[in-house]
């Protein structure tokens, strides 16, 4: 009996919706019509096996759905095609445990070793010819490598209410591992205000962040550089490499006891990455009373203090619940103030308090906001 072997993995099920909505039946009924069991109709799509060639046709024929294009293969020759690709799976995996990856340092050092034993009497002359390449493709692009032993200088611009914003960013959504120092944000809503984050590492250190697309719609703004995560661990900014919830991260004390600037900024930096406005209704009362919330959302609880603690000297009436992870500002004198006060530097967050105060309290604040996106 043939198969079918479709050219792409999702067009078999494509192909089975398609024919369950023409014909207006059920899976049962499909898997009737085709002699088999509804288990086996779900594997059909899931893509965990293939379809017979001859219920395909008989499908398409039924309800004059054409089918996407496909290969019709003997099950042994499908069966061929399986067992070769997990036998080289399972070669590979044991290439990969005698000698590593070839990619690394450790696999290069095994694979060197695994050669030397082979062949000890070539090991010089493929050393020496190695580093002679190496050296030629130095001279040729030298702009692609590093010089050799160098370290790149950055600028230690000490405490000031910019560092401290940037601090505050780095708490709310940032990283810092041993080379690296990385914000992540949201690829399709949070692309300006990652601008905003290169421009304040040009400005504070005078290094280039580069822009990393991963899955689930983030983007990473990246600064590699050992000197760099040295002084934002060093005591005089006071931040720690590593997961910042199991470490129970706080806000620095040069911050909390800087004064009115640095409360500011840094707030301000913490909001524009792990806060903003959101809007709420009550329901117990009628009609439903609609209001809008600024929430700051962390699970570290030293910095849900340190929020509240700068929000309190700053004037505000914070309420901290601890059980949500969370310090809300729910007044909303106090919201049109620290949007008037405080501005942000998030392009969306400063459109989504807009449309939000709208809703709720149909005025329109955007004349009230200072935005600071573009001064820099």
């Amino acid at each position: 009996m043939d198969r079918a072997v479709f050219k792409e993995p999702s067009d078999q099920a494509r192909f089975l919706r398609a024919v369950k909505e023409r014909l207006g039946l059920t899976w049962k009924e499909i898997a009737r019509f085709c002699e088999r069991s509804e288990r086996t109709i779900h594997d059909w799509l899931s893509g965990r096996c293939t379809m017979p060639a001859g219920a395909v046709k008989a499908l398409s024929e039924v309800s004059g759905v054409t089918p996407p294009p496909y290969e019709a293969v003997s099950e042994w020759d499908l069966w061929m095609r399986e067992a070769t690709s997990k036998a080289g799976r399972i070669g590979g995996k044991r290439t990969f445990e005698l000698h590593g990856s070839p990619a690394t340092p450790e696999g290069c050092r095994k694979g060197m070793k695994r050669m030397a034993e082979l062949y000890p009497h070539l090991l010089p002359e493929w050393r020496r010819k190695a580093a002679q390449r190496l050296w030629e493709l130095r001279r040729e692009h030298p702009e692609r490598y590093k010089p050799v032993g160098g370290v790149r200088e950055i600028r230690t611009p000490g405490r000031c209410a910019m560092m401290a914003e940037f601090c505050g960013i780095l708490l709310g959504d940032g990283n810092i591992d041993n080379t690296r120092v990385a914000v992540c944000l949201h690829n399709a809503n949070e692309l300006e205000y990652g601008r905003v984050a290169a421009r304040l590492i040009k400005e504070l250190f005078d290094l280039e962040a580069k822009f990393e697309v991963r899955a689930h719609n983030s983007l990473v703004v990246v600064a590699h550089s050992v000197k760099l995560v040295k002084y934002l661990t060093s005591e005089e900014i006071g931040l720690k490499k590593g997961d910042k919830v199991k470490q129970q991260v706080g806000v620095p004390n040069w911050i909390l006891d800087g004064g009115e600037k640095y409360w500011v900024a840094c707030v301000r930096g913490l909001m524009d990455t792990d806060g903003g406005p959101c809007r709420d209704v009550d329901r117990r009362y009628s009609p439903p009373h609609r209001f809008v919330r600024l929430v700051f959302r962390n699970s570290s609880i030293p910095l849900l203090d340190g929020m509240e603690e700068m929000l309190k000297k700053l004037g505000y009436h914070p309420r901290k619940y601890v059980g949500h992870h969370c310090v809300h500002l729910n007044r909303r004198e106090e919201i049109r103030r620290y949007y008037c006060e405080v501005g942000t530097r998030n392009i969306y967050h400063r459109d989504e308090y807009i449309r939000k105060a709208w809703e709720a309290w149909e005025e329109n604040l955007s004349n009230e906001i200072e935005f600071l996106g573009n001064e820099l």
